[in-house]
């Protein structure tokens, strides 16, 4: 398996990944229920997997930098790259101003949502992409 499958899959796995820190952030916050699991085990679930997505992204992340090079006149790289490193940034960002500083716990919703966000350009310029070229173009991506 070469590097760039390897990405999407890691890709996919995020994208699994912040769809449930979405539903558990809902449910958190009173706007549905989705699992049927106390307070308590899914704030523990969330903070665990939240640091799972970390390591994963950081890890994509170090590929991406390590093997790869930005072509500046192809704008789905440039906007993946760009959301890729907003999403890296933010959820550092997010995980040492809930830990470390609890004062900014009241922007958490927000930088949440930015993360989601983030995730959301990130995978969709990589993962829909390598499909469609290599499943309906046939053409195998590869770096």
């Amino acid at each position: 398996m070469d590097l760039l499958a390897l990405k999407v899959a890691g890709a996919s796995l995020v994208a699994i990944l912040v769809t449930l820190q979405a539903l558990i952030m809902l449910q958190l916050s009173a706007h549905g229920r989705v699992f049927p699991l106390p307070e308590a085990a899914l704030m523990r679930w969330h903070r665990c997997q939240g640091y799972a997505l970390l390591t994963l992204i950081g890890v994509i992340a170090y590929g991406c930098v390590a093997h790869a090079g930005v072509n500046w006149r192809d704008l789905r790289v440039v906007a993946h790259a760009s959301s890729g490193t907003l999403l890296l940034v933010g959820l550092v960002g997010k995980v040492v101003s809930v830990r470390a500083i609890p004062r900014l716990r009241r922007f958490a919703p927000a930088l949440g949502l930015l993360l989601v966000l983030a995730a959301v350009v990130t995978v969709g310029s990589t993962v829909p992409w390598y499909f469609f070229m290599w499943l309906v173009r046939g053409i195998r991506p590869i770096y």
